[in-house]
């Protein structure tokens, strides 16, 4: 068979190149047997199981690998995160001010502190009836709940009919700032390779 170089050795388990002088896998583990490591260079290029780090891949092999990829993830997860965040803070931050008038209450739980859904409707520049919820509780606010028909102040981005409107009365999302922070966060320290 003749000599082979120890440092060009491949692990049978996972394919990384063995180091000169290891014992064992530094990329799975397995420890290494002086009598099979003449073949560890034939088992790794003969047995398709094992990922060498020399072997070629395909594109749609090297996807899958690069979407399932722990940074792949954590990016996935932070920009939706930070899509869902601009869809309820957008509203507060860019929109107009419009009248809107209670539809509807309907109390949720009265017995520590009343909660309420309030419905309300309005009619946006464009003409088109718009509708919208929003919670209300007596922690939140030091006033009465609203009546059906009583007038509410909205806010509301004209043209984008996907976005919400929110009502001005309503509790502020806050919840929502700090989504929104997080998922910059950690867009950043993917981008800085921090994790």
């Amino acid at each position: 068979m003749g000599t082979v170089d120890r440092a060009s050795y491949f692990c049978s388990g996972c394919g990384a190149i063995r180091q000169q002088g290891a014992r064992r896998c530094s990329s799975c583990g397995r420890v290494f047997d002086d009598e099979s490591n003449a073949s560890e260079t034939i088992y790794a290029l003969t047995h398709p199981q094992v990922k060498a780090p020399y072997r070629k891949q395909g594109p749609v092999s090297k996807f899958f690998e690069n979407i399932f990829s722990f940074h792949s993830v954590i990016t996935i997860i932070a920009i939706v995160m930070l899509v869902v965040a601009a869809r309820a803070l957008l509203p507060y931050v860019f929109g107009i001010k419009a009248e809107a008038s209670v539809t509807k209450l309907e109390a949720l739980n009265c017995k520590a502190d009343c909660q309420y859904l309030v419905d309300y409707q309005f009619t946006d520049i464009s003409g088109n009836v718009r509708t919208g919820q929003y919670h209300w509780s007596y922690k939140d606010f030091y006033f009465y709940p609203p009546k059906e028909g009583q007038p509410t102040v909205i806010k509301y981005i004209p043209y984008l009919t996907f976005m919400p409107a929110v009502a001005i009365d309503a509790w502020f999302p806050w919840g929502m700032f700090v989504m929104a922070g997080l998922a910059i966060l950690a867009l950043v320290a993917v981008k800085k390779n921090w994790i």
